[in-house]
Parts: C-alpha cells; sequence; structure tokens
C-alpha cells in the first residue's frame, strides 16, 4: 500500500509518498524539484 501527494508552487514542485511494506513497516520519502528560468532542474 502506498500514498502519494504532490504541489506545485512558482518553480518548485514538492512530493512526498508513504511506502508501507508486506510487515507493516512504513517510510515516508520527500522531494523538491526547483527550475530556473530556463527550464533547468536543480
Amino acid at each position: 500500500m502506498s500514498t502519494h501527494s504532490e504541489y506545485v508552487s512558482g518553480n518548485t514542485a514538492y512530493g512526498r509518498a508513504t511506502f508501507t511494506g508486506p510487515n507493516g513497516e512504513s517510510r515516508t520519502v520527500s522531494l523538491t524539484l526547483t527550475c530556473d528560468k530556463n527550464g533547468n532542474i536543480s
């Protein structure tokens, strides 16, 4: 089972996901991507 959410604010995209393994242990990961005016991701 997993849940996720994402949203964009200006030139930054945010993501968060929670994964649950077969033994019930869960792990959450977060990601932030920012791009400049030329579309380059940093």
